[in-house]
């Protein structure tokens, strides 16, 4: 049997064997990210006051429960606290800011073993320096630190109320 191929068959086939086929490849190619976490620190102190009560002059007093301060969870790094203070100021006199004492204890300190005085000036806290038992020189992320306060009131002070303020700062421990 004869066959004619048609006349268009014969062109299309004619046309494509002088094409070349290109080959594909593929390429991969990568980015580098980087980020810088920052220092993060969140403290949370409390209560927010002591109260002493009534105090007599001579009387050398340890505050009735602590100032805690925790390095919460939502901190990065662990901290050291410094802590200063201002004077006690009454609308007559004044009581030294070294009279009151600190001492970081799990427990109530008695009253003889605070040896640390508050000053004007920042004084930051050592394994030695405050420390009653706990150090507040390396607070851990998610832990707390408890901090004891003793006041003494010098004799020949006027009777009134006397207030003072705490300044407890923290920073981070790299």
């Amino acid at each position: 049997m004869n066959m004619k191929i048609p006349a268009v068959f014969g062109m299309v086939v004619l046309g494509l064997s002088g094409l070349l086929f290109a080959q594909y490849t593929s390429q991969t190619d990568s980015v580098t990210f980087v980020a810088e976490v920052a220092q993060f620190i969140e403290v949370q102190v409390t209560p927010p006051s002591i109260n002493f009560g009534t105090l007599n002059p001579l009387a050398n007093t340890t505050s009735t429960t602590s100032v805690d301060v925790t390095n919460t969870a939502n901190s990065n790094v662990d901290i050291k606290l410094t802590l200063s203070g201002s004077n006690f100021t009454s609308a007559t006199d004044e009581i030294d800011i070294t009279n009151l004492r600190m001492s970081a204890s799990a427990a109530a300190p008695a009253a003889g073993s605070f040896i640390e005085s508050m000053t004007n000036a920042e004084k930051a806290c050592t394994s030695t320096v405050f420390n009653g038992g706990q150090d507040c020189s390396d607070v851990l992320i998610d832990s707390t630190v408890n901090l004891w306060f003793n006041f003494f009131v010098p004799g020949g002070k006027k009777a009134g109320t006397y207030s003072s303020t705490i300044n407890i700062k923290s920073d981070g421990i790299i």
